[in-house]
């Protein structure tokens, strides 16, 4: 089985150079590449929730807890007073860190419907409905922070089932198939619950207008071809700061 490290460094590998090409395209800033590329780390663990005792469910649900709590303050700032709003908030974080996790460990097994690639899409919808309502970023800002989370995600899927063929041994281990799965049988409800949940998040997500008009705009693959490789030279554009003299 592939480790913390190796899921959160390939899923970061792989996000920040495709964010990388975003940015060349002049699709992205500086800022929104880190963001996503940091959503696709976040997505590479996201899979790990479902194990009772892993690392990445009690950061997950710590980090989640807090989120939720400041969230609650801030919606009520304006309106209760400063001890009311410590109480709000020891309450949805004690709820959350506790009580939601102690529900999410009874309801969920490791290799169970985290590991599946509906759950990909749900994250990765869930993530573009959030950053566009709540966060107020645009349409494409939005779709693609939740799509950096579904390919970080789907690396760590990839990784899980490359991990349950032992090639030393030429064997294929009894965990192989659990990951890239489209359905549980043994847990078929949970599978519908999911499916149905997947389609409420692609819902409330932002159009997909704004990503469809780039993804058929010429303009930006001719941004990434142009600036593929150097023609005049190599880092001949960042002689000057760095005291190379070009000739």
């Amino acid at each position: 089985m592939a480790t913390l490290n190796i899921h959160a460094g390939a899923a970061m590998s792989l996000c920040g150079l495709s964010a990388t090409s975003l940015l060349v395209a002049d699709l992205a800033s500086v800022k929104e590449v880190t963001l996503y590329c940091a959503l696709g780390t976040i997505g590479g663990l996201l899979p790990d929730l479902d194990s009772d005792h892993s690392r990445s469910l009690r950061v997950g649900f710590f980090l989640a807890s807090l989120l939720a709590a400041f969230s609650a303050v801030f919606g009520l700032a304006t309106r209760l007073t400063l001890a009311e709003l410590v109480a709000v908030w020891m309450g949805v974080f004690v709820g959350i860190r506790y009580g939601v996790l102690w529900i999410f460990t009874r309801l969920t097994s490791h290799r169970g419907l985290f590991h599946s690639l509906p759950a990909a899409f749900f994250c990765g919808f869930t993530t573009a409905a959030v950053a566009h309502h709540y966060f107020a970023l645009s349409g494409f800002t939005s779709w693609m922070a939740g799509a950096y989370v579904t390919l970080g995600y789907v690396v760590h899927l990839i990784l899980d089932e490359v991990y349950s063929i032992d090639l030393g041994g030429v064997k294929v281990k009894r965990s192989f198939g659990t990951a890239l799965k489209l359905f549980s049988r043994h847990s078929w409800r949970l599978s519908i619950l999911l499916y149905g949940a997947t389609a409420l998040a692609f819902h409330l997500a932002p159009d997909l207008h704004a990503v469809s008009k780039v993804i058929v705009d010429d303009q930006a693959y001719q941004h990434i071809l142009d600036r593929l490789i150097p023609t005049g030279g190599w880092f001949t554009s960042v002689s000057g700061p760095i005291g190379i003299n070009p000739s």
